[in-house]
């Protein structure tokens, strides 16, 4: 009895007793990182002891900074980072050549019709002297210029002048900084956008040019040589839009000119073929001539009526009034021959000729009046179109070197090159991590 009691006690002490643990295995989960971690601390200046203690019961134990594992982190760190911050350092302070830069600002302005309080063009616009333009200005003229100034057009212009070349190869100049001896014009295109620079503002319209030169002399030359060609460019723009306006209109005239010239000729060809000044004027002295006979002869024949009633047929007086009038009557036909008749020679036929001839004439002087009114407003509307360049910060000599920022270029640097490797040793421990 009492040992089955025993055996019992002993069974239910046993189910009473919580189950047996399993033993927990060591997890390497994020191990890498932990790697890094230590890495990145060491590297700020803390402790060397430091090791990577795992998430597993037993703690196990990770290999410090100076293990097999950190090595990369330590290497990477050193040629990413360290030796190219070194080296920038040495350049700017030591090495890099001064750099001076001047500045100028202009806005490119074109003159245009002062408004009137109707919104229309004052009466004062009526002449291209005329004191009621405006200055404007144009964004799309400065544009252009400031991206002449950049382009290579520019180079070959100044080129003519000053020896570009030789100004960014100068002795003193660092080899990284200065232009290659043998550079090519592309190469030397590229140079030039990197030390000349043109700037629009949008607002404003104001074109900003800063040239930059390893001496000041060079730079305050350079600056000047391009706000005079970029004058020059402004000229012919502002002459090519003068020619513009005014071509159509003076073709136009030319030819209303040319025929107006030969309806004058062919007038005058009349006038000499058939020796008549004016036609209608001709006209109107044989119908003064004409009149008077008529009458006259009218009057005869009423005397001859009168006279045959009284005289015998054959008197004296009564032959000789018919001799008259038959001369009249000769007389007034052959004026009437020369106004009218079948013949193209009568005055009927030239004046029809003359007169188409002068309505011809008249006509293209018309025409020609018109075309001079149309070049007259063309030249007054090329007139307002005038662009010229408007100089408020001309260039001046600087006294001291611009660049290079020899503090902040090496800083930039170095904390370029650490994100750049922060970034790529945390996505190598991320991949070594996924490995484990």
């Amino acid at each position: 009895m009492r040992t089955d009691l025993k055996q019992q006690k002993d069974g239910e002490a046993e189910e009473l007793l919580p189950p047996p643990v399993k033993e927990a295995k060591p997890r390497r989960t994020g191990l890498a990182l932990r790697q890094f971690a230590n890495a990145t601390k060491v590297l700020r200046g803390r402790s060397t002891d430091v090791t990577v203690v795992d998430d597993a019961p037993s703690r196990e134990a990770v290999p410090d900074l100076g293990s097999r594992q950190s090595r990369p982190y330590l290497w990477s760190f050193l040629l990413v980072v360290l030796v190219p911050s070194i080296a920038a350092f040495i350049y700017f302070f030591a090495i890099a050549s001064d750099q001076f830069q001047s500045e100028a600002r202009f806005t490119v302005r074109a003159m245009e019709p002062e408004m009137s309080d109707k919104g229309g063009e004052s009466e004062t616009t009526a002449t291209p002297t005329s004191g009621s333009m405006i200055p404007v200005s144009t964004a799309q003229n400065a544009h252009i210029v400031a991206n002449y100034i950049r382009s290579r057009a520019i180079i070959d212009d100044i080129g003519a002048q000053l020896n570009i070349r030789e100004i960014f190869q100068r002795p003193e100049v660092d080899g990284i900084a200065r232009l290659s001896k043998n550079a090519s014009i592309d190469e030397l295109t590229d140079y030039w956008q990197r030390k000349v620079d043109s700037y629009v503002d949008p607002v404003s319209t104001i074109v900003t040019v800063d040239v930059t030169a390893f001496r000041a002399e060079d730079a305050l030359r350079l600056n000047q040589a391009v706000l005079a060609e970029s004058e020059k460019l402004i000229n012919r723009l502002s002459e090519r839009a003068r020619r513009d306006a005014t071509q159509a209109a003076e073709v136009e005239t030319r030819q209303v000119f040319k025929q107006l010239q030969d309806s004058l000729k062919a007038l005058q060809d009349f006038r000499n073929k058939d020796a008549l000044i004016d036609p209608s004027q001709s006209g109107t002295q044989i119908a003064t001539l004409l009149m008077p006979l008529i009458t006259e002869q009218l009057k005869l024949k009423n005397d001859e009526a009168v006279m045959a009633a009284e005289l015998q047929p054959d008197a004296p007086s009564l032959r000789v009034l018919r001799n008259r009038i038959a001369s009249l009557g000769e007389q007034i036909t052959a004026l009437r021959a020369q106004l009218t008749g079948s013949d193209s020679r009568t005055l009927a036929a030239s004046l029809a000729k003359y007169e188409e001839l002068d309505v011809d004439r008249l006509l293209n002087e018309r025409k020609y009046a018109r075309a001079q009114a149309a070049l007259d407003r063309a030249e007054i509307r090329a007139q307002r179109q005038a662009v010229y360049l408007s100089m408020f910060v001309p260039p001046s000599l600087p006294e001291f070197a611009k660049y290079p920022y020899r503090l902040i270029y090496p800083l930039m640097c170095f904390l370029s090159l650490l994100i750049i490797w922060a970034i790529g040793a945390l996505t190598y421990a991320s991949v070594e991590d996924h490995r484990l």
